[in-house]
């Protein structure tokens, strides 16, 4: 790359990048210039930190070029992480790389980026999960399939493929009410029961309703405040947002949406009373508690422990990925660190499981909840078909010492892996390939050195070492050690 294209590239960044750096600068006109021509994937080694986060906002915003905008508008963006400490602190980094939202007085305006929440507790455990993670979660599902999405949705891997209301269902039970259009205030209501809204005798949390006269009070957690609809007969006269302690108006509506609010709500399909007695006879449940359970399903009541039945309401559970367009990016940070968290959630559910039915106590399939270990890794990589991956931690074929962590091997014979990586090595080097690795310190450089040293005479070597954290961070980001 000269250095006129060099510029030009560090120009779309808002000249953010002194000129000493312009490794980003660099990655990113690469993998523009990839999805430019068609790439179905781009794989990118050696970023760290908030240099993925900043190669996915620009990616995102669709800066730069006709082929990039049509990328952007093919839906949110989707990065994707191990666990949820990394989820918020990426979901931080977009929020500072991705341009400001658009001034707007509109409660549904969509953010720039929306994090996922991940369930805080098993559906086994003997405790409630938090109610207000539940509504997080449902109302990104409403935004992701109404329209409403944002530019960049961040989720963990337990967030990801934890299973969510089938999509289907999930439209059907989704409504506007409009002001000046006409309200049966009976249906209403019991379209908000249906829904999973808890009727009360103040609203004061999401996910709750009341009803007084011709005033009915609803709290979709969509909005950040409840919603006030004031009717004239059957005729919706005006719909406002208020504070829920002052009572006082914030601001007027033209319409409201209406969501689901819980994933145990009943979905065409459903055959709960045969589930239930499925996973009863199979823990060989006390038939009489079982009639008990049924009848409280039956009334509608919201019982301890009903979260665990969850896959009981529907046919069958659905994947978030159901709720993306097809052409949706995805990003994804350290695939494998991805899919080990994924098999990491499987076992413990499925552990979990079997404890409960050898007490004796009712237990759905782990299946039921989340994807497995393989349905996780396809449903991935079809979707990794048009994004983007990299990994921070160390290259994909590299001997386990360039990664820099462990003791030294005391053996003098590498590696299978490493002959294996060298041997790929060679051979690309062989069609013209260069292979750069970059190491955190000398001794690792060393080390990889002689690792690659001993398995291929051939390997094309450029290795690059650093001691202080400042100097690793330009090495890791500088432009010729990353590779698409």
């Amino acid at each position: 790359m000269n250095e006129t294209s060099t510029h030009a590239a560090a120009s779309d960044l808002g000249a953010l990048l002194p000129p000493a750096r312009r490794g980003f600068a660099q990655a990113l006109h690469e993998v523009r210039a990839l999805f430019a021509r068609d790439a179905r994937a781009v794989e990118l080694y050696g970023a760290a930190g908030s240099l993925g986060a900043a190669v996915a906002a620009a990616l995102a915003a669709g800066a730069g070029g006709a082929g990039q905008a049509g990328e952007a508008s093919r839906g949110p963006l989707l990065y994707v992480v191990a666990d949820e400490e990394t989820a918020e602190a990426r979901a931080s980094d977009l929020a500072f790389f991705l341009p400001p939202a658009a001034a707007s007085d509109d409660p549904l305006a969509p953010p720039p980026v929306l994090e996922l929440p991940a369930p805080d507790s098993s559906p086994y455990a003997d405790m409630q999960p938090d109610r207000r993670t539940t509504l997080r979660r449902m109302a990104a599902l409403f935004r992701l399939s109404q329209g409403f999405a944002p530019a960049v949705l961040v989720a963990s891997a337990a967030a990801l493929f934890r299973k969510v209301v089938p999509r289907a269902p999930f439209d059907a039970l989704c409504d506007m009410i409009s002001s000046g259009s006409t309200l049966n205030r009976d249906a209403t209501i019991a379209a908000l029961v249906r829904a999973g809204f808890s009727r009360a005798a103040v609203v004061e949390d999401a996910g709750t309703f009341a009803v007084r006269g011709a005033v009915i009070d609803l709290f979709p957690p969509v909005y950040r405040h409840p919603v006030r609809i004031e009717l004239f007969g059957d005729e919706v006269e005006s719909i406002r947002l208020y504070d829920a302690a002052t009572q006082r108006t914030l601001r007027p509506l033209d319409a409201v949406y209406v969501h689901p609010v819980r994933e145990t709500i009943a979905t065409p399909g459903a055959d709960t009373r045969a589930k239930i007695l499925a996973a009863a006879d199979a823990a060989v449940y006390p038939s009489s508690k079982t009639r008990r359970l049924l009848e409280q399903i039956d009334e509608g009541e919201l019982f301890f422990g009903i979260e665990a039945l969850a896959p009981a309401f529907h046919a069958a559970m659905a994947p978030l990925f159901d709720y993306l367009p097809a052409g949706a990016l995805c990003v994804v940070e350290d695939p494998e660190a991805v899919i080990d968290e994924a098999r990491r959630s499987e076992t413990r559910l499925r552990e979990a499981a079997s404890t409960r039915h050898v007490e004796h106590r009712l237990a759905l399939p782990a299946t039921d909840f989340v994807l497995s270990e393989d349905e996780a890794a396809a449903t991935l990589a079809a979707h990794r078909r048009r994004g983007c991956t990299w990994s921070p931690r160390r290259t994909r074929h590299c001997a386990p010492s360039c990664s820099g962590r462990g003791p030294t091997p005391r053996a003098r014979r590498p590696s299978p892996r490493a002959s294996t990586s060298a041997g790929r090595c060679a051979s690309a080097c062989a069609r013209g390939w260069t292979r750069a690795i970059a190491c955190a310190s000398s001794p690792t450089t060393a080390r990889t050195r002689t690792g690659w040293w001993r398995c291929s005479a051939r390997s094309a070597w450029r290795p690059t070492s650093c001691r202080r954290p400042a100097t690793r961070w330009r090495a890791r980001a500088a432009g010729r050690r990353w590779a698409c």
